[in-house]
């Protein structure tokens, strides 16, 4: 197995497996809804339709009462791009701190819960098994998550769920 591609549950070398219960949520006799999905995105970072499809797509999710977060390592989302797309700053989040296992963990945990209507997250490359983990908890919260990946960076391609496009929103 490729040593980049994570594996679900997740456990670290010296964490216990009885730590990984309390991180990761409990799916038994959680009702599953059909709209909860899972993408991958695959994007080339010099290519400006990436802007026109994901504000597109955000734009329409914009009225909804539930949250719209961004897991995504080592980036700063641009205040100014989101103003300028139209998107709510009062129902946007960013988390850009986390390890990547915990932003794999922190997806499963925000797609389950329903409190999102969409989660981006720039994530390691992931097993098919963890992708299938990450659609289920999106079927139980009736979220929408998106594994975002830059075109230069290696992925699995056993995903059929995959989409090329182009990011310009960041600073």
């Amino acid at each position: 197995m490729n040593t980049n591609t994570w594996n679900y549950p997740i456990k670290t070398e010296n964490q216990p497996s009885n730590v990984q219960n309390l991180l990761l949520p409990n799916y038994r006799n959680a009702p599953v809804y059909s709209n909860g999905v899972v993408n991958k995105w695959v994007y080339n970072e010099n290519n400006p339709i990436v802007e026109v499809l994901l504000t597109s797509l955000l734009h329409r999710l914009r009225d909804e009462s539930r949250w719209l977060l961004w897991l995504n390592p080592n980036r700063k989302l641009s205040r100014n791009w989101l103003i300028n797309s139209e998107l709510p700053l009062n129902k946007t989040v960013q988390v850009n701190s986390l390890s990547p296992e915990m932003s794999v963990i922190a997806m499963i945990k925000v797609l389950s819960s329903g409190n999102c209507s969409i989660v981006l997250g720039w994530l390691p490359t992931l097993s098919p098994s963890c992708l299938q983990h990450l659609e289920h908890a999106a079927q139980l919260g009736n979220s929408i998550g998106f594994v975002m990946r830059p075109e230069n960076i290696n992925y699995a391609r056993g995903h059929s769920n995959q989409l090329k496009i182009h990011s310009n929103y960041y600073h």
